[in-house]
């Protein structure tokens, strides 16, 4: 089932009480022909003024045959929502969506493919609409990079992919970043890959097209919870023995947002990482980083190195694990929310001044530890995406039970003047505004401003002591 609600933003955005007629109005409720598996809204801008914006990924089961369905959900000229349902070719489990301004990507398990790529044709928001229409069945589906055997480790337990179109400047190329994790009994194996669909010559001088890896990024981190076991003794507490299997993380849930340039891309992949990948041009400077030189994307015959280059940054927040990511617009402020429900506002570009003596001296520890010359943090500061800064935190709300409200989704918007908001979606239905381009100025925390916040309670505390100086004094004079 689908279903949407709606209410105006100046309910949203307002500070007032509201009352019972400022309510969610329906809108429309449809059903679906089996359980949905995955939901993908549009990434990338589209000319077009009614366009695709979100998809749903379900499946049906008949007579022991299993056909799967992307229903995709469009707007009209009214702003009213409406579908057309699109028949995946074959019967093997998709397990995966991706909603591109044009296309759609997905893969399927098991396959000899990683992903596959669909091109939606323009007409599909034409009449007729939703339960008037008909299947689509879209015959030309191109096939995506051949599954590399360094990709899939023996022995996984569980699997998870997902999917996102990238900025080329080539206007032909196809752009496909891949993350994917591979569970098996001992280790969480993370893979990374930035590939292109480019045109080539073959030998008979015809225009073939190929995939051809750009970056890819590796690693693996246990599975068991090294910190679980610290106050664990083993054999030796016979009364608390726990299988060290029971401390093994769960599958984690693979998120990503990007930019709609497609120019930025952020995806958290263990616990509390995430990583930032941004398009860059600048190779000359590039060129002068060691440990980036090598990296730097080549020709088809690796005779040149090509203009053009995604810039990875790694980040690391607190210890709870990242539950979901969301750019705005233009990539310029990110928020992610964790297993703790708090809302992280990240913002870029803003030279943030370290009022606490704790940050200035843990800057000048990062500055005196750091491995990297003067000149190539010079050529990072100066001629690259700058890293991300924490601008705010949103924290939990509290039910009636004690616990917190579960965090669902983070939008961004702007009016018309330009103030930004968020707006934070909470599973159970209700939704927050918060203003994020105004906030309470951090204070210097120190004695005096203490002193100057809880002045009342320092006064009544040193009358009470004077007092009881004074009545001291008048019994025991000497």
């Amino acid at each position: 089932m689908v279903k949407q609600f709606r209410k105006p933003i100046s309910n949203l955005l307002s500070e007032r009480e509201l009352i019972e007629t400022d309510g969610w109005v329906p809108c429309f409720e449809h059903e679906l022909r089996g359980h949905v598996s995955k939901v993908s809204i549009r990434k990338g801008e589209n000319s077009l003024e009614n366009t695709w914006q979100f998809a749903v990924l379900h499946h049906q089961v008949d007579n022991d045959i299993s056909h799967h369905f992307v229903r995709i959900y469009y707007t009209i000229d009214n702003g009213q929502f409406e579908y057309k349902d699109i028949r995946l070719p074959g019967t093997i489990w998709v397990n995966s969506i991706s909603l591109e301004k044009d296309s759609l990507i997905f893969s399927r398990d098991p396959d000899l493919y990683q992903f596959h790529i669909m091109t939606l044709p323009t007409e599909l928001v034409e009449l007729p609409h939703s339960e008037d229409s008909k299947d689509v069945v879209i015959d030309t589906v191109e096939n995506g990079r051949v599954v590399q055997e360094w990709s899939q480790p023996a022995s996984t337990e569980q699997y998870s992919t997902l999917f996102s179109r990238l900025y080329s400047p080539v206007p032909d190329t196809y752009r496909v970043f891949t993350l994917s994790v591979h569970k098996t009994v001992s280790t969480f194996y993370v893979n990374i890959t930035i590939a292109d669909n480019i045109t080539t010559i073959n030998s008979e001088n015809n225009p073939v097209k190929t995939w051809l890896e750009r970056d890819r990024g590796d690693s693996n981190y246990p599975v068991i919870n090294t910190e679980d076991l610290i106050d664990y003794g083993g054999f030796t507490d016979m009364s608390n023995y726990r299988n060290p299997l029971d401390y093994r993380q769960n599958m984690p849930e693979l998120y990503l947002t990007v930019s709609k340039d497609l120019k930025t891309i952020v995806f958290p992949f263990i616990k509390n990482k995430f990583i930032t990948l941004d398009f860059t041009d600048r190779i000359d400077m590039l060129k002068k980083i060691d440990s980036e030189q090598d990296r730097l994307y080549v020709s088809n015959d690796k005779k040149k190195i090509v203009e053009e280059y995604y810039y990875w940054q790694p980040y690391k927040t607190v210890d709870s694990e990242i539950m979901g990511v969301q750019l705005n617009k233009n990539g310029s402020v990110l928020a992610l929310w964790t297993e703790y429900n708090q809302v992280y506002i990240y913002k870029r570009g803003t030279e943030k001044v370290e009022g606490s003596l704790l940050g200035k001296l843990d800057k000048w520890l990062d500055y005196i530890l750091s491995d990297i010359s003067d000149e190539e943090r010079d050529i990072r500061r100066y001629y690259f995406p700058p890293p991300w800064e924490l601008e705010m935190v949103v924290t939990p709300i509290r039910n009636e039970y004690g616990g917190s409200r579960a965090v669902g989704t983070v939008q961004f918007w702007q009016n018309e003047n330009d103030d930004q908001y968020i707006f934070v979606g909470y599973k159970n239905g209700f939704v927050n505004s918060y203003r994020i381009d105004r906030h309470e100025p951090e204070k210097s925390v120190n004695f005096w401003t203490f002193a100057l916040e809880k002045w009342d309670m320092l006064f009544a505390m040193c009358m009470v002591i004077t007092i009881f100086v004074y009545n001291e004094y008048q019994r025991y004079p000497y």
